[in-house]
């Protein structure tokens, strides 16, 4: 009986390994949620264990009971997770509480909804409809269509067909057709929340001193000419 219990749990563990690698591996549009996934894996599995335990003492169950009872608990909550994109989900939620709350609730981080992928397609398309601001709805619009590019061009290809961004992209094309919006001119590019780049700055070499040219010395002043001495007697002058 322990060995069948120890074996069970042996490959509860094994799967759960395998599906939360799965879940933690980045997708095809390079964003990675492994951090969101864990976080509540991590609270779903401590709060099933705890109560196994709490279940285990009032039952009077065994300690392999407990064992096998907290593999099958885990491999159903990756399983489940695993099969439920959570990124979509953080993305609904955020977009549904800016919705909802507008200036008054938590600012909305576009370079996080950015960073989801596909996972936040459709929530940047209904956040795109809803902004009234044009600068927030040409920042929606730029990085909708990014996604909405990127996914067209992964699903035209039969080795990243995915029936999820299938129905993601149908609904998009739905909502936006397949024309590119008209965005404003990003001549320097644009950051990850879609905010148009200033131009950098062109620093300006300050001008080199101009040395003045050295000056000659003046020449002396001109000695002046001594008179011829005059004779002493008048004789000696013929």
């Amino acid at each position: 009986m322990k060995r069948h219990g120890s074996l069970v749990a042996k490959i509860g563990a094994a799967l759960a390994l395998i599906v939360l690698a799965e879940i933690l591996i980045e997708d095809g549009n390079g964003a990675v949620v492994g951090g969101f996934a864990f976080a509540w894996i991590a609270a779903l599995l401590v709060a099933a264990g705890l109560a196994l335990i709490a279940w285990r003492l009032l039952a009077g169950k065994s300690a392999a009971w407990l064992i096998n009872a907290n593999a099958l608990a885990a491999v159903t909550v990756l399983v489940t997770a695993s099969v439920i994109d959570l990124g979509a989900t953080a993305a609904a939620w955020n977009a549904r509480t800016t919705l909802a709350r507008g200036k008054a609730g938590p600012p909305l981080d576009l370079c996080y909804m950015a960073r989801l992928g596909s996972s936040s397609l459709v929530s940047l398309a209904v956040l795109e409809q809803h902004a009234k601001q044009p600068g927030l709805r040409d920042r929606l619009a730029y990085l909708r269509w990014k996604d909405q590019a990127e996914m067209a061009s992964a699903q035209a290809d039969w080795r990243l067909w995915t029936p999820r961004d299938a129905r993601r992209l149908a609904t998009i094309r739905g909502m936006f057709g397949t024309k590119a919006p008209r965005l404003r001119p990003a001549p320097d590019g644009r950051s990850c929340d879609g905010l148009i780049l200033p131009p950098p700055k062109v620093e300006q070499m300050p001008a080199p001193l101009s040395t003045p040219a050295p000056q000659m010395p003046a020449p002396p002043p001109p000695s002046p000419t001594t008179p011829a001495p005059k004779p002493l007697t008048p004789g000696a002058q013929q």
